[in-house]
């Protein structure tokens, strides 16, 4: 699936499923944006997708090293736990170097990202959860599904919708309707 339809479905499923929660207007902003960023990261994977573009740091290498820095700097700033710290550092680094819809796309990357954040920002933990979530299932139903029980390679999925397809754009589509109807209207 396409980026913007991750978010969309991402948005449409914290509305729905945590209504008290994304409808709140002092909860909202850091439940939409962990939504957004969580809908994305799985395709931190692969060099073409939306969250790459959006934190492009020419290669893959010198991206690593820049958010091993940042990640050291919250641990040693005591914002994060080292526990916390070294999940992260291990998890992104498994991620961004892994193949498309491997690692990041698996139960075992899920995991240990919500870890992560267990032990360092329990607020974020439901709505991070959600969005990840969400993108798996979306990513679940297109032609080329995703490993979800990584390290064991074999691909899970339905081959109902083609990235970048009609579909693929009506799914954001319908995403954006729910989204904004359960918020703006709250219904």
């Amino acid at each position: 699936m396409l980026g913007k339809t991750h978010i969309a479905l991402g948005l449409a499923g914290i509305t729905l499923l945590t209504p008290n929660v994304a409808l709140n207007q002092h909860t909202a902003p850091i439940a939409f944006t962990t939504v957004i960023i969580s809908s994305l990261l799985p395709d931190i994977d692969d060099d073409n997708s939306l969250i790459n573009h959006k934190i492009d740091f020419g290669f893959k290498p010198l991206g690593s090293i820049i958010i091993s820095f940042l990640l050291i700097s919250l641990v040693y700033l005591r914002i994060i736990p080292i526990f916390s710290g070294i999940i992260f550092e291990a998890t992104l680094l498994m991620s961004i170097f892994s193949k498309h819809r491997s690692f990041s796309h698996s139960m075992l990357g899920f995991l240990l990202y919500l870890i992560g954040i267990y032990f360092s920002y329990k607020i974020i933990l439901v709505p991070f959860a959600i969005g990840y979530s969400f993108h798996l299932l979306a990513d679940m139903i297109t032609n080329s599904g995703i490993e979800l029980f990584y390290p064991f390679r074999k691909r899970i999925g339905i081959n109902i919708i083609n990235t970048g397809s009609i579909f693929d754009k009506a799914t954001m589509i319908v995403g954006v309707c729910i989204f904004m109807i359960r918020y703006f209207y709250k219904v």
